[in-house]
């Protein structure tokens, strides 16, 4: 029996036999070409796989949460850019949700926090 292999809608952004940590580099590249052709929608789908690949290395493979927050924080800025502002809140919400309930060192959320409170302040203005 053979079994088909799953390609995901964003397979086009990058490579996804690589592994994540090098997926996140090309994406980051792609991401600031992108932003200097103005292409909004293209940076959102780049945001959210980047985002997606925070969640897998932080739940499977027990990587720190952080990156996820900070992944989660440059898509609502991108949503914010892209003038969707309802969808930007909702990841600032979620992003902050996350740093309360999951970042036990003080300084460390204090840190996330103002780097969150900087991202709204980008969607708002």
């Amino acid at each position: 029996m053979q079994c088909n292999v799953l390609e995901s809608a964003a397979a086009e952004l990058v490579d996804e036999s690589l592994h994540p940590l090098e997926q996140l580099e090309l994406l980051t590249a792609k991401v600031d070409e992108l932003k200097a052709k103005g292409e909004t929608d293209a940076v959102i789908e780049c945001r959210i796989k980047q985002l997606s690949l925070q969640k897998v290395l932080s739940h499977i493979h027990r990587f720190p949460l952080q990156p996820v927050i900070q992944a989660q924080a440059a898509l609502a800025e991108a949503y914010g850019q892209g003038g969707y502002f309802a969808q930007a809140k909702q990841h600032i919400t979620q992003a902050r949700e996350v740093c309360n309930g999951g970042i036990y060192g003080d300084l460390q959320c204090r840190r996330l926090q103002a780097d969150l409170l900087a991202s709204e302040g980008t969607i708002c203005f």
